[in-house]
């Protein structure tokens, strides 16, 4: 696995956190990243898949 994908993975574990959770702030709140991140991260996935998250 090379860097961008492993960036993506671990990007993508925050999304199915937040998902697991029902809830983005608590996820962003264990994982110490800020809200704006996750919201720019999902928008990406929805329309671009894991690609989008490199």
């Amino acid at each position: 696995m090379d860097a961008p994908e492993k960036v993506a993975r671990q990007r993508l574990s925050v999304l199915e956190l937040a998902e697991q959770l029902g809830n983005a702030a608590e996820a962003c709140r264990r994982r110490g990243m800020d809200r704006t991140s996750f919201y720019e991260w999902k928008r990406r996935f929805q329309l671009e898949g894991l690609a989008g998250l490199k």
